[in-house]
Parts: C-alpha cells; sequence; structure tokens
C-alpha cells in the first residue's frame, strides 16, 4: 500500500490540528515571529481567532477571457473561481473546521441568489499552508507579510482525491495566485485575489473592501445594518431562490427542490445577461453597505 501511495501522491500532507480549536497560530508559527509581529494588531487578530465571524463589504472582479475559460470550465467541478464579474455585494464567513480555517466567500448576484467559492486552510507537512478547494482543487501556498501586508502566494498546484494527489502544472492552471490581506483602519481590510498565468497575463483580478464584525472593534459605535447571523445568511440565500423559481416559473409546489448546482449555474447565466445592457442591471439593498463602498 505504501509503494502504491508514493506512486500516486505528489507534494506535501495536510496537518489536520484538532487543537486548533483551542487557539489559532497557524499562521504566526508559519510566518514566524518576526513577520508576524510586523503585521498590524487588526491582521493578528483576525486570522488568530477561533470564534467564527462574518465580514460583510463589496468586491469588483474582472475575468479576461481566458479566465472565463478557467471559470467556467471548472464550475461543475467544484467552482474553486469566481464567475460572477462586476461589483457584488460579499460575505465571507470565517470558522475553524475539520482542523484548518474554513472560509466561504459568498457573492450576490441577480435575483438575490449568491455564488459561493469554499476553501479550508490547513498547514502542510513541509511548513507551509495548503488551501482546499470543492472538488479537489488544492493550492501549496507560501504566506508572506510584506510592508504589513500579509500575503498568501501560491507555489504549486494540486488535484487530489482521497490516496490520489495529482501536481497540475503551472500552464494548465489560472497562473499564480496571490491573496493580500491589507488593513486600512476604521475596522476596515482590502481583499485583493489575483491569477497571473505566464503566457496570457492576468486572468483573474479580484479586489474588495470588508468590515470587522462588532466584536472585532473593541467596543466600536455599533453599526445595526452590520449585525448579520449565519441564520439570516441562509434566509437570504432561501429567499433568493424562491425569488428565481418564481421568476422561472419552476417549481409549482412550495416543497419542490432545485439542485444548487442548477441555481449556482442560474446565477452566472443571469450575471453574464445582465452584464450586457446596465439598464438591466438589478440592485438589492438587503445586504449590509459597508462604509468607503462608494468608490468601487
Amino acid at each position: 500500500m505504501r509503494v502504491l501511495g508514493s506512486w500516486t501522491w505528489s507534494g506535501p500532507h495536510s496537518i489536520i490540528e484538532i487543537e486548533q480549536a483551542e487557539h489559532g497560530d497557524v499562521i504566526a508559527r508559519i510566518l514566524g515571529a518576526r513577520a508576524w509581529a510586523s503585521l498590524p494588531a487588526a491582521v493578528q487578530f483576525r486570522f488568530s481567532r477561533i470564534t467564527p465571524a462574518l465580514y460583510c463589504g463589496r468586491t469588483r472582479t474582472h475575468l479576461s477571457a481566458i479566465g472565463k475559460l478557467f471559470a467556467w470550465s471548472l464550475f461543475p467541478l467544484g467552482a474553486p473561481l469566481p464567475v460572477l464579474t462586476g461589483a457584488s455585494e460579499a460575505l465571507v464567513e470565517v470558522s475553524v473546521r475539520d482542523g484548518g480555517m474554513s472560509w466561504t466567500r459568498s457573492y450576490r448576484g441577480p435575483f438575490g441568489l449568491t455564488f459561493e467559492v469554499r476553501s479550508i486552510k490547513r498547514p502542510s507537512q513541509d511548513g507551509r499552508l495548503l488551501e482546499c478547494c470543492a472538488g479537489g482543487w488544492t493550492m501549496l501556498l507560501d504566506v508572506l507579510a510584506e510592508d504589513g501586508v500579509l500575503v498568501f502566494r501560491s507555489r504549486q498546484f494540486y488535484w487530489r482525491f482521497g490516496p490520489i494527489s495529482i501536481p497540475i502544472p503551472l500552464l494548465a492552471t489560472p497562473g499564480v495566485a496571490e491573496v493580500r490581506h491589507t488593513d486600512i483602519g476604521r475596522g476596515q481590510f482590502r481583499f485583493t485575489l489575483t491569477f497571473d498565468h505566464p503566457l496570457f497575463g492576468r486572468t483573474v483580478l479580484q479586489d474588495g473592501v470588508f468590515e470587522d464584525p462588532e466584536d472585532s472593534r473593541g467596543g466600536a459605535e455599533p453599526r445595526s445594518r452590520n449585525k448579520v447571523s449565519h441564520k439570516e445568511t441562509k434566509e437570504r440565500r432561501t429567499d433568493g431562490a424562491r425569488n428565481a423559481l418564481a421568476f422561472l416559473s419552476i417549481g409549482s409546489a412550495p416543497s419542490a427542490r432545485i439542485p444548487s448546482s442548477f441555481l449556482r449555474f442560474f446565477v452566472a447565466l443571469c450575471e453574464t445577461l445582465l452584464s450586457a445592457s446596465p439598464r438591466l442591471r438589478v440592485k438589492h439593498s438587503s445586504m449590509p453597505q459597508p462604509r468607503g463602498m462608494r468608490s468601487l
């Protein structure tokens, strides 16, 4: 079995740390004490907390032609890349789960539907970080601190399923991935995601500003519009799905169920159609509107 595993497995294994439920120092340990100390206190808190957090904000996403090809090709295979372009309301749910840090990024699309990108970050055996996305898509990441900015940069891509781990050449991916987490003060941070292909240049660009939940602002002035619970988030997704079903006249019975993959496909399709005509854009006001986002 070990011989077979050496033939079917490539790259470092992830370390599932059950004890992380009691502390959140994974990023600090990977960076090292000096680099970790160079980060703002707000960044340190966000990446060391163990209680669930919900960050709301707005993002703007751009996909090149090659980026769209990758995004749509991978859509039915776990959807690791965003398919909604333009400005979107967004929620990021962070929690400790399955021995790692779980990230769920939800983007509000037409008719109140949401598109989600899910991943779990776990330390690897070689002292770096593995980000495991739905569908088995995995990135080996370098973690850096650059001028007070926390940076995650991909080093190698894998497709993993059970005992199988297959390396993916860089040319067969959207490119080198880089995530930059920049604290901008006043309980806000900027999230920037890019993919740069060695032949086709920048394929994916996503930039957004998010607000900390109130428990992270140390008694800052309360904003009721930012109080969004996990239950409310699920209710919003359900309401959006019902609106879409009513629009399509699908499922006359209240108990009718539509596969989630269809709903996710419908979101992206509608976004593409609506983006062709600015007059047809649908605006939603139910998601929290963070401060300072009109410039995005």
